[in-house]
């Protein structure tokens, strides 16, 4: 989520100064990105790299497709030496940033993130980015603190009230959480994410109907979204709806990759609701 919307905000902001060719091929595999085709965006993004070698540009967007392509050790490659060439070019710090958190380098990624605000204080991007770092160490009132500064840089940033809404609910804030979430929905109806979160807040306030519903629309906004099945299914099954609850975690274990915490996890309950005769 955070790495598609970093990309859609750089696309507009890199000016070319080569000449003719290197503009055509870097464009090219700009637009072989928005076609999420990252194999041949990479190959054009190689053959600008072989007239200039210090594109800084195509060298830090190589390194965003090898994110999307798992070749994570590649990637930050890519983002050093975009980093050795121009040190204040924030989207390579953004992007070597999400690597390290896939690869849970979260001090790293931390790290990452104060180059790039360092670089351009009024970075809402720079700010969200490091909340995540400090939300994945369960540093709950410094990714509250960061999540408001991303607020108050931009306050129609959708994703920084979803995450803020994840902390109050990780420390039982609920009305906090349901209220932030809610916010990010005003602002993309669209956001299935803060949806199927908002429905677990009402779960947790024990609200089930309210919880069903929010992840009932999740789904209706992506049907192939494990996480928001798996949610409802136990909004169903505390309700005492067994059989829906396991229709719902067999959907998960459908949709989620083998790999996945949350198909395990929907595994894991499925074997449990043996014992209910469904």
């Amino acid at each position: 989520m955070l790495l598609s919307a970093i990309v859609l905000v750089f696309f507009v902001h890199v000016a070319l100064s080569q000449k003719e060719d290197v503009q055509v091929l870097f464009k090219q595999g700009v637009h072989f990105i928005q076609l999420v085709d990252y194999e041949k965006a990479v190959a054009s993004f190689d053959k600008v790299l072989s007239t200039d070698p210090n594109h800084v540009a195509a060298q830090t967007y190589k390194g965003l497709c090898l994110i999307f392509l798992r070749n994570y050790e590649e990637a930050i490659k890519c983002f050093d030496k975009s980093i050795k060439e121009d040190s204040n070019f924030i989207l390579a710090w953004h992007g070597k940033a999400q690597v390290l958190q896939i690869l849970n380098r979260y001090d790293e990624a931390k790290q990452c993130y104060d180059k790039a605000i360092s670089s351009e204080p009024k970075d809402a991007l720079g700010y969200f980015g490091r909340a995540n770092a400090y939300f994945s160490k369960q540093d709950y009132d410094r990714t509250i603190e960061d999540c408001n500064k991303a607020i108050y840089l931009d306050s129609n940033f959708a994703d920084a009230f979803n995450m803020r809404g994840m902390v109050y609910r990780q420390i039982k804030e609920y009305e906090l959480s349901i209220k932030d979430f809610s916010v990010a929905i005003q602002l993309n109806p669209e956001y299935a994410e803060a949806y199927t979160n908002r429905g677990n807040a009402y779960r947790y306030k024990g609200d089930i109907e309210q919880a069903i519903a929010d992840h009932t629309n999740a789904i209706k906004l992506n049907s192939k979204f494990g996480t928001a099945y798996f949610n409802r299914g136990r909004a169903y099954y505390q309700k005492g709806d067994y059989k829906a609850a396991r229709l719902d975690w067999e959907k998960t274990v459908e949709l989620e990759p083998p790999d996945s915490r949350v198909r395990q996890a929907a595994q894991n309950n499925l074997e449990g609701i043996k014992n209910t005769g469904y």
